[in-house]
Protein backbone atom coordinates (compact mmCIF):
# COMPACT_ATOMS: atom_id res chain seq x y z
CA UNK A 1 0.00 0.00 0.00
CA UNK A 2 1.52 3.30 -0.98
CA UNK A 3 1.28 6.52 0.99
CA UNK A 4 -1.42 8.05 -1.25
CA UNK A 5 -3.82 5.12 -0.88
CA UNK A 6 -3.08 5.01 2.85
CA UNK A 7 -4.37 8.58 3.08
CA UNK A 8 -7.18 8.39 0.53
CA UNK A 9 -8.86 5.20 1.77
CA UNK A 10 -9.76 6.49 5.27
CA UNK A 11 -10.90 9.83 3.84
CA UNK A 12 -13.12 8.05 1.30
CA UNK A 13 -14.56 5.88 4.09
CA UNK A 14 -15.27 8.96 6.19
CA UNK A 15 -16.96 10.75 3.28
CA UNK A 16 -19.06 7.65 2.58
CA UNK A 17 -20.19 7.55 6.21
CA UNK A 18 -21.15 11.24 6.10
CA UNK A 19 -23.22 10.59 2.97
CA UNK A 20 -24.94 7.59 4.58
CA UNK A 21 -25.86 9.68 7.62
CA UNK A 22 -27.14 12.52 5.41
CA UNK A 23 -29.40 10.11 3.49
CA UNK A 24 -30.66 8.59 6.76
CA UNK A 25 -31.59 12.01 8.21
CA UNK A 26 -33.25 12.98 4.95
CA UNK A 27 -35.31 9.78 5.00
CA UNK A 28 -36.28 10.37 8.64
CA UNK A 29 -37.51 13.87 7.79
CA UNK A 30 -39.43 12.59 4.78
CA UNK A 31 -41.15 9.81 6.74
CA UNK A 32 -41.79 12.11 9.70
CA UNK A 33 -43.66 14.47 7.38
CA UNK A 34 -46.11 11.76 6.29
CA UNK A 35 -49.61 11.69 7.79
CA UNK A 36 -49.92 9.71 11.03
CA UNK A 37 -52.11 7.06 9.35
CA UNK A 38 -49.45 6.35 6.72
CA UNK A 39 -46.71 6.25 9.36
CA UNK A 40 -48.72 3.69 11.29
CA UNK A 41 -49.30 1.60 8.16
CA UNK A 42 -45.58 1.38 7.43
CA UNK A 43 -44.59 0.87 11.07
CA UNK A 44 -42.83 4.19 11.49
CA UNK A 45 -41.06 5.14 13.75
CA UNK A 46 -40.69 1.73 15.43
CA UNK A 47 -39.29 0.01 12.36
CA UNK A 48 -36.57 2.64 12.07
CA UNK A 49 -34.99 1.52 15.30
CA UNK A 50 -35.50 -2.20 14.73
CA UNK A 51 -38.54 -2.28 16.99
CA UNK A 52 -41.49 -4.27 15.76
CA UNK A 53 -44.17 -4.09 18.43
CA UNK A 54 -46.41 -6.66 16.77
CA UNK A 55 -43.80 -9.41 16.62
CA UNK A 56 -42.07 -9.06 19.96
CA UNK A 57 -41.57 -12.53 21.36
CA UNK A 58 -42.19 -12.99 25.03
CA UNK A 59 -40.96 -15.76 27.26
CA UNK A 60 -43.41 -18.63 27.53
CA UNK A 61 -43.53 -21.18 30.31
CA UNK A 62 -42.16 -24.57 29.39
CA UNK A 63 -44.73 -27.22 28.55
CA UNK A 64 -45.27 -29.77 31.33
Amino acid sequence: MNIVSAIVAPVATYIGELERRRRYRSTERLLGALPAEVQKDIGWPGSARGVDEHHVQTARPAAC
